[in-house]
């Protein structure tokens, strides 16, 4: 374009004029509106928009016969279905991005759709594809299942990758988004470049994955259980934070506590390809500490070692037991990574004692033990004020007891809470639990503020890749502003990292599934929800409008009774009132579907 600008714009707009415009108009698409470079326009159907891709492909080949190489403009093409936002004639939302993201990997001349497009169009146009298999593009945190439609070839499946460094004239991205198609395209003639490749996601298909069990109390006396747990705590808390390293949660490893499993069937469970078992005995004041690094597909011991210390010296117990299962799996991290693990720590023994303490008693989740927790953790605070990690707690353990009607002034707990929390990203800027601390505030209903509590999510995850409630309550927030594409892959690291994950869990699921129009998994996902937790009314809710929107009206009609002989009122009315959901599309879907399953208005 840079030789001839005016002729190649010239030539453009021809194209634009005489056969562009109007084949969008003949295979039944409006457009949207010009963009300078680029155009919008929306089809009723899928099948309409992958037909006018396929035509133009074939019409620009044609146009194309007499004109010579350099002076050519090529289309690419890309074919999404997925969820768009309608605002004043403009269109947003992830089918959108996600077509873009298409055009992007499509072939010159050939069309890219995606795996949703694929499903409606199989069994209805006959033309030859080759699948792309799941690639990952830029802004969207889930890969794309991709495939290239040759709108010249034998109709038959080839499977190859996409190919890099291609020189051609016109980039184009169709998609239909609910019946809505997109066009993006711009002249170009240099090499082509894929964009880059960012996910909020890491791929973890080739790291290596642990498990630390907890550790064994041996002493005789339970009460020094609170050692054994922290020591488990804190370092599955330090080696989540290393990015090189796929960290099975503490939550999903508890249960074999007590126990003495297998390591092969932990692997199994858990799908870790190494366990850290290890036990704890303390005599006075010396601790002898054994643990040991297994490798679950051989039995192998990689490493193993016996420590003997004095009790005072936990805290440097744990670096050195860290260290050393790093080293043996040859993990790297790096420097921000190793200041980030020990900037959160205090180098007070009656401090961190107390604080091991409190993390025993938040773990039990009654009252007595959630004010014994915050006692607890106000000990530690006066020991050492520094100490961030307990003021994170600390924080945390406010939280919960205004969750639970535990305080007598739930406004003044909530402040004390985000007090806490501020305090704590002041003390150490790379401490994952504070920034969970400040979104647990920003995501009740009381001080509901999407922005801050997706941003210190992030924030948090950033830090600990492995923080497997901070990618489950990031997709449960994401799923409240027109972004469930993200939240589903959110949910799904979730769950990789929490095998034995909470009933929450299902519902976040759920909510985006359901953002998604995946009816049928969102409603399997909110049964799984009440079955682990049969008291929380969200599931209901969800799932009587899932079951709205499937028709299964009988089965609505009887979650409604099982939900308000809980105890619970439903009425659209109410729900509009108190609703945190701030996309339109996916609340007038969640209340398109209340209403189906005859949700009464008051």
């Amino acid at each position: 374009m840079e030789a001839d600008e005016q002729g190649t714009y010239a030539a453009l707009q021809t194209h634009l004029d005489d056969f562009i415009l109007p084949n969008v108009e003949a295979g039944n698409g409006r457009i949207v509106k010009l963009m300078g470079d680029g155009l919008l326009a929306e089809f009723d159907s899928v099948v309409d928009a992958v037909e006018c891709a396929l035509a133009l492909q074939r019409g620009m080949a044609e146009r194309n016969i007499d004109v010579s190489g350099d002076a050519r403009l090529v289309l690419r093409i890309g074919v999404h279905l997925g969820d768009v936002i309608v605002k004043q004639g403009d269109i947003f939302g992830d089918g959108v991005n996600v077509a873009a993201r298409l055009e992007a990997l499509a072939e010159p001349g050939a069309v890219c759709i995606s795996q949703q497009v694929l499903d409606q169009i199989e069994t209805k146009i006959n033309v030859a594809r080759s699948d792309l298999g799941r690639c990952k593009v830029k802004n969207l945190s889930r890969p794309i299942h991709a495939y290239s439609l040759d709108p010249f070839g034998p109709a038959e499946l080839i499977t190859r990758r996409p190919r890099r460094g291609r020189t051609f004239g016109l980039l184009a991205a169709i998609a239909a988004c609910l019946g809505i198609a997109i066009f993006l395209w711009q002249p170009w003639t240099q090499k082509f470049e894929e964009p880059e490749q960012q996910s909020e996601l890491r791929d973890i298909s080739a790291l290596p994955s642990l498990a630390v069990l907890p550790f064994e109390n041996l002493s005789g006396d339970q009460q020094d259980d609170y050692l054994a747990d922290g020591m488990t705590d804190d370092l599955v808390t330090d080696l989540a934070r290393l990015s090189g390293l796929v960290v099975i949660s503490r939550s999903s490893t508890l249960p074999y506590k007590g126990q003495s499993p297998e390591v092969a069937d932990v692997a199994e469970d858990l799908g870790a390809q190494y366990v850290v078992l290890g036990t704890m005995r303390r005599s006075g004041n010396t601790l002898r500490i054994n643990a040991k690094l297994v490798d679950s597909e051989t039995g192998a011991h990689i490493w193993a070692q016996r420590y003997d210390r004095d009790a005072a010296d936990l805290l440097s117990l744990q670096d050195d037991v860290r260290s050393e299962i790093v080293s043996a799996l040859q993990v790297r991290f790096s420097p921000e990574e190793s200041e980030s693990i020990s900037q959160s720590k205090t180098e007070n023994p009656e401090a961190y004692d107390a604080y091991l303490r409190a993390r025993q008693q938040e773990s039990y989740f009654t009252e007595a033990s959630t004010r014994e927790a915050i006692r607890l953790y106000h000990l530690a605070l006066e020991h050492d004020p520094d100490f961030a990690s307990a003021t994170a707690r600390l924080a945390i353990a406010y939280t919960l007891a205004v969750d639970n009607g535990w305080v007598a002034d739930a406004e003044e707990g909530l402040e004390l809470a985000r007090s806490l929390a501020a305090q704590a990203i002041a003390k150490d800027p790379n401490l994952p639990t504070a920034y969970w601390a400040m979104a647990r505030y920003y995501t009740r209903d009381e001080t509901w503020d999407s922005d801050k509590a997706i941003e210190a999510l992030e924030t948090a995850i950033s830090i600990d890749p492995n923080y497997a409630d901070g990618y489950a309550m990031l997709s449960n927030t994401l799923q409240f502003v027109g972004r469930s594409e993200e939240g589903l892959g959110m949910i799904e690291a979730a769950m990789r990292l929490n095998p034995n994950f909470p009933f929450w869990y299902h519902f976040a699921r759920g909510a985006n599934q359901f953002n998604l129009q995946r009816f049928e998994e969102a409603r399997t996902s909110f049964e799984k929800a009440i079955e682990r937790n049969p008291g929380w009314p969200s599931s209901y809710r969800y799932l009587i409008s899932t079951l709205g929107h499937l028709g299964d009206i009988d089965e609505a009609e009887w979650q409604i009774e099982e939900f308000q002989a809980l105890g619970f009122d439903l009425n659209l009315s109410d729900m509009e009132a108190g609703t945190k959901m701030q996309d339109p599309v996916y609340r007038e879907r969640f209340f398109e579907g209340l209403r189906k399953a005859g949700v009464p208005e008051n």
